[in-house]
């Protein structure tokens, strides 16, 4: 039975109107809230996070925040987005923050706090996870000062079976996989006796249907992709919101990038080292011992 709410605990609104990546970090940290305690949690999502939201096994209440961003909020986007834009949404992302989030006890969880998170505020009562080297650090930093959480789980062993997923779609083209290199971990997974399937979105990366690869092309469509990353045995993915997902499903993940991002790794691949960039040699990396070890 849910015990009553003590008056003094506040209620923590978490924010989340940036990538999808953001809000799976969110909810696979979130996880480790105790059951008893699930009530002090409420998400105020963007409107593009809704289909995602809905696919995944969210035990928290939510609320779809009305403002006028059809994606992620463009004032986290300035290099790419007009300053028209960029001001449409500090203004409608505020105005939709003030509508839901208004009672009396109710703190805003941000992930930093900066200028704009401070006008997003708008004076309430308004909390920055605690700095650390990782994201999912900082969660946890966050939800056990708050004493939320139950223990941390143990590190997933390593499977021993053999279906390799690969995910080497990015929102951004700097981070996807080029053909190239998909080549070369298709080869280098089989000669390890697994079975690689380069998963992609249809639209996504054309180049790669030239026959060479186990391609298999799926609709725009998160429910299909997360019954993908929970099919494989281990994951490698670029960095992007599939990495996360594999990290929630607590599947093993290794991370490919141009360059270093260990804030925004996810936890596991932080911890074990299973992370690489593109310019380095497989053999000066931890991947011949993440495909091996089956």
């Amino acid at each position: 039975m849910t015990q009553p709410r003590p008056s003094s605990d506040p209620i923590f609104d978490v924010v989340s109107v940036k990538g999808f990546g953001d809000l799976v970090i969110a909810l696979t940290c979130l996880a480790r809230v105790r059951p008893e305690c699930r009530h002090r949690i409420h998400l105020l999502v963007g409107r593009h996070l809704q289909p995602l939201l809905a696919v995944l096994d969210v035990p928290f209440g939510s609320t779809v925040l009305d403002h006028p961003d059809a994606g992620p909020a463009a004032l986290f986007q300035v290099r790419s987005r007009s300053p028209l834009a960029v001001l449409r949404s500090a203004v409608g992302v505020r105005r939709g923050l003030r509508r839901a989030s208004t009672a009396n006890g109710r703190v805003l969880v941000f992930d930093e706090m900066d200028a704009r998170h401070r006008f997003l505020a708008g004076g309430r009562t308004a909390r920055p996870l605690p700095p650390s080297d990782n994201l999912y650090r900082s969660w946890a930093l966050f939800l056990d000062g708050e004493k939320l959480t139950l223990p941390a789980h143990a590190p997933v062993p390593m499977p021993h079976g053999r279906r390799l997923h690969i995910f080497p779609g990015a929102r951004e083209a700097e981070r996807r996989f080029s053909l190239d290199l998909l080549r070369a971990l298709v080869s280098e997974a089989r000669q390890e006796g697994l079975e690689p399937v380069v998963y992609t979105v249809d639209g996504e990366l054309p180049e790669l249907n030239d026959g060479s690869l186990p391609l298999e092309v799926m609709p725009r469509d998160f429910g299909r992709t997360l019954a993908a990353v929970k099919a494989a045995d281990r994951v490698i993915s670029a960095d992007s919101m599939t990495a996360h997902l594999a990290e929630h499903l607590n599947k093993p993940v290794y991370v490919l990038a141009p360059r270093e991002k260990f804030f925004w790794l996810p936890l596991s691949a932080a911890t074990a080292g299973r992370h690489a960039l593109f310019s380095q040699p497989s053999a000066e990396t931890t991947l011949p011992e993440f495909l091996r070890d089956a």
